[in-house]
């Protein structure tokens, strides 16, 4: 994590975003409904075989429901990408900076957690079982009870 997010007051506000995204998703059912991918270039939380949260060096992706977001939101925001998965209508992904997803990171974790949820609702098979990250889930539940 050091290397990815090597400014630890930042790494802490992200982790921290990304904590509240797992409590949403149902305990005992990583590598089985969801997994959290930790690589060298990335962290990325995946409900089933869908991209959910992603945190990179220079950017954060965030998936959202756009029944959730206003339009003030919308256009203080202003980088919606829309129809980013086919199989949750209505959903658009959200890149920014660090600074600007922490900005906007409390209004976002509605429409973060409906996407959640009809991710969910797909009731599909994570596809990256085999590259869960348990030390990572241990150390934010650590971290962040």
């Amino acid at each position: 994590m050091n290397k990815l997010l090597p400014d630890q007051r930042l790494q802490r506000l992200i982790l921290e975003e990304l904590a509240q995204s797992i409590r949403t998703l149902p305990a005992g059912k990583e590598k089985i409904l969801w997994a959290l991918t930790l690589s060298e270039n990335f962290v990325r939380l995946n409900i089933g075989p869908i991209e959910a949260l992603a945190i990179y060096k220079d950017k954060v992706r965030v998936l959202i429901s756009d029944s959730e977001v206003n339009q003030g939101l919308r256009e203080q925001i202003g980088n919606f990408d829309r129809g980013w998965y086919r199989a949750i209508p209505g959903s658009s992904s959200v890149n920014m900076p660090h600074q600007k997803f922490l900005t906007f990171a409390e209004d976002l974790r509605r429409p973060h957690t409906t996407f959640i949820n009809l991710a969910l609702a797909e009731g599909r098979k994570t596809s990256y079982a085999r590259s869960h990250s348990p030390g990572l889930i241990q150390f934010i539940n650590e971290q962040f009870p």
